[in-house]
């Protein structure tokens, strides 16, 4: 047995109203200039690198599960198979992890200083 609960129209519209209010953090963002004026060049180059090896380090394991994958199927071992799957797995969400999270701090960032 269900139990339904039935409202009519106009109640469920008269409802729901709209509040309109004022955004409490516009225009907060990060002061970072009290680290030095040269911070942000610098800071900005090294998350690029850091990102950079990053990839670099989870394609080296992409490709060496994919090779230990292939060695695995080649040689009829099932559970090797199976753990290269896994780590293939692992390090694509890594990789798409690396590449996405810039992406979406940016368009986060640039949606947040355009009052979006």
């Amino acid at each position: 047995m269900t139990l339904h609960t039935v409202l009519p129209l106009a109640a469920a519209s008269s409802a729901t109203s709209v509040v309109a209010a004022t955004n409490p953090f516009n225009g907060v963002g990060p002061d970072l200039n009290w680290l030095g004026g040269g911070f942000n060049s610098v800071w900005v180059g090294a998350l690029g690198g850091f990102l950079g090896l990053c990839l670099i380090v989870l394609a080296f394991v992409f490709v060496k599960a994919l090779v230990g994958l292939r060695h695995a199927r080649n040689t009829k071992k099932p559970q090797e198979a199976e753990h290269a799957i896994g780590v293939l797995i692992g390090t694509g969400l890594g990789i798409a992890g690396v590449i996405l999270a810039p992406v979406l701090f940016v368009a986060i960032t640039n949606a947040a200083s355009q009052g979006a």
